[in-house]
């Protein structure tokens, strides 16, 4: 049964791999020297899903921890995350299924990311996914603006597209541009009392047209 779409676009972490938990416990890991925010930096991190590593080291910095922040802190914080991730984003399981939709869609997938496009084609590449996808986009490119790529790239009107994503800002950016929106509930749920369709995984076929339809 093809999917009733014309291109589909997949967020990374919590869509792809379940890498949510890998990546807020890195985050955690770079202030562990202020014990006294770590509660608001975990309440902060875990309610900004979607947004960029660097627009987070800002926000900690500048407004939790009233530090000044400039290019060279960035920097540092940037290469602890980063070798953090190298060594344990490859551990992180995919989300069940995700592997049949790339198989089995049958219409261009784009992966559409807050990472960096670097990090996002070497997971992809590592799990064998990265040859199925038309085009990636990272953390330079606002998702808004990804998915108006997606529309030009793929020559799809905006309701033929959708967007697998697992935060409101994914669905913030759906609603912007005009494309339909699936929110994928494997390792979160921000969606509780919002009326989108939701899927926790890819593995039920049937359950994703049905959520597609209703998109």
């Amino acid at each position: 049964m093809k999917l009733p779409c014309s291109a589909i676009v997949l967020d990374m972490n919590g869509v792809i791999l379940q890498s949510n938990h890998i990546k807020h416990a890195a985050m955690l890991e770079l202030f562990t020297q202020w014990p006294q925010y770590v509660e608001l930096i975990d309440r902060y991190n875990r309610g900004s899903g979607g947004i960029s590593r660097r627009a987070k080291f800002r926000h900690i910095w500048e407004s939790i921890l009233r530090l000044r922040y400039d290019g060279t802190v960035e920097t540092a914080l940037s290469e602890r995350y980063e070798e953090a991730l190298a060594h344990s984003l490859p551990e992180a399981p995919i989300v069940e299924g995700i592997d049949r939709l790339f198989a089995d869609a049958n219409v261009p997938i784009y992966v559409c990311s807050a990472a960096p496009e670097k990090e996002v084609r070497r997971e992809l590449e590592y799990r064998h996914f990265l040859a199925q996808v038309a085009a990636t986009y990272g953390d330079t490119t606002r998702k808004s603006d990804a998915l108006r790529q997606v529309i030009v790239e793929s020559r799809a009107k905006p309701h033929e597209v959708v967007f697998f994503g697992d935060s409101s800002a994914d669905r913030a950016a759906a609603m912007e541009v005009g494309v339909r929106f699936i929110a994928v509930t494997r390792e979160k749920n921000e969606f509780a009392a919002i009326e989108c369709p939701k899927i926790v995984d890819f593995r039920d076929w049937n359950a994703l047209v049905t959520a597609a339809l209703q998109a």
